[in-house]
């Protein structure tokens, strides 16, 4: 990065610069670092997502359990009331 004088920048580019609106650029001369930040970039979002599938396949494996047992508990109302009927 290089310097950049105080006195050449105006008040709104220095606030917006600390707030983070403004980002000083690297130079665009190093292609290796620009493709090494996109691998890293691509890394990333592969996690992400594998996070992703795996909170999914958790939420699926509790809603199969709670299925079966639903179907249970169905089955079992059933069997209840045809014993009631019969009686």
């Amino acid at each position: 990065m290089r310097w950049i004088s105080t006195r050449s920048c105006s008040p709104k580019w220095k606030k917006d610069y600390r707030e983070g609106k403004k980002v000083l650029r690297a130079s665009k001369a190093d292609p290796e670092k620009r493709s090494l930040k996109r691998q890293v970039k691509q890394l990333e979002a592969k996690v992400q997502a594998r996070r992703e599938v795996r909170a999914l396949e958790k939420k699926l494996a509790a809603l199969e359990v709670e299925h079966d047992l639903l179907k249970k508990a169905i089955r079992f109302n059933i069997e209840r009331r045809r014993r009631s009927s019969s009686s």
